[in-house]
């Protein structure tokens, strides 16, 4: 799995074992390659996995590597094409060799590599051990994907209810971002909720009708626990911003390491403009309109610590964020909030300037 850092190299999670219908890619990376005149490289490459027994198991030739202008010399270059392998059912558990030889057309020369990775049967596993474990399991998530690891967190560790007796959007959110993003794991929660107690049953029953598998989600409740399935629903975190949507959005980046929750958490911040609301409501006819004013100002400050916390945290949202103040058009208030978080980790990329007198504030944002 590749991961984009913004402003920093891209970060590969590598594996060493699978299970069955495991989606892994090849990440092929070249270095040393030959340029010419045009400063272009030219490379192609040959792929073939060799199951246990030595036998070829599959094989592709022709695969473009790189064949375009090099921005930069004595560099890596990644692929332009991605290998996809998932083993099938049939497939025999045990070690397979996966073989690259790579030709650089310039240079005349080849190269060969070999990576080892191993096909085993799926379990359950002993991790998370326990709820530290667990949280570490969801915290680190992005940055060390461990999808085997899911299913044994989501039904011991992962209440549907939480402590204000509401549904546990935000933790049930990651996990349906886990099992889209790595179907094979669907099927072994199935079967795991089949033969285990009817809490587990109705646990496994919400993911499954949430990524779409409705009828097992039905044959896994009694009948008197069927109408659960009509509750087996999100908010979309992605549509109006509330302070349950932005504990979605940070489970959402846990989950996948992706841009797109950061730019609607930061989104957020345009919420400064209904300041002092929560202090107005104690003292309002208490409308509907008074009481959305009080959640939008709760929504911005929540939305400016979780930012700034994660960012002390999580040098991936640091740099996502500067990526955002750095490329993105955003709103008056909202450029300045960002700015002012971003000026503590960044000092010498922003700076904000709030005049002592009075005025309108301004932020000045540098590339380098």
């Amino acid at each position: 799995m590749a991961q984009s850092s913004v402003g920093q190299v891209p970060s590969i999670s590598q594996v060493d074992f699978v299970t069955r219908h495991q989606i892994f890619s090849l990440v092929i990376l070249f270095r040393d390659f030959a340029t010419d005149k045009e400063d272009s490289a030219n490379i192609s490459f040959e792929m073939q996995l060799v199951s246990p027994d030595k036998n070829i198991h599959s094989a592709k030739k022709n695969i473009l590597g790189y064949k375009e202008k090099v921005a930069i010399k004595n560099t890596l270059l990644m692929s332009r094409s991605l290998i996809k392998i998932a083993f099938k059912e049939n497939d025999p558990v045990g070690e397979y060799t996966i073989k690259i030889h790579a030709q650089d057309h310039i240079a005349k020369k080849d190269c060969v590599l070999t990576k080892k990775i191993t096909l085993r049967e799926w379990e359950l596993g002993n991790e998370p051990k326990d709820i530290k474990e667990y949280q570490n399991f969801m915290f680190k998530y992005y940055g060390s994907p461990s999808p085997n690891k899911a299913i044994k967190a989501y039904i011991e560790y992962t209440n549907l209810i939480d402590q204000h007796q509401q549904l546990n959007v935000a933790e049930i959110y990651f996990f349906y971002k886990i099992f889209q993003e790595n179907t094979y794991l669907v099927d072994h929660l199935h079967l795991l909720a089949k033969k285990s107690d009817n809490q587990t049953k109705i646990k496994a029953a919400f993911i499954l009708y949430l990524v779409g598998k409705k009828k097992e989600a039905s044959s896994l409740l009694m009948k008197k626990d069927k109408p659960l399935l009509k509750l087996f629903v999100l908010p979309n975190p992605y549509q109006e911003i509330t302070p349950s949507g932005l504990d979605m959005l940070w489970c959402d980046f846990f989950a996948t390491g992706q841009i797109k929750p950061i730019k609607k958490l930061v989104e957020a911040l345009k919420y400064v403009d209904y300041a002092g609301s929560i202090e107005k409501f104690s003292t309002s006819k208490k409308t509907e309109e008074d009481r959305m004013k009080a959640i939008k100002e709760a929504t911005f400050r929540a939305a400016n610590w979780s930012l700034t916390s994660n960012c002390e945290q999580h040098t991936l949202v640091r740099n996502y964020c500067l990526y955002i103040i750095q490329n993105e058009k955003l709103p008056g208030l909202t450029r300045i909030y960002l700015g002012l978080i971003m000026q503590k980790f960044f000092p010498n990329l922003v700076k904000v300037d709030i005049p002592k007198g009075g005025g309108e504030a301004t932020v000045k944002v540098f590339k380098k």
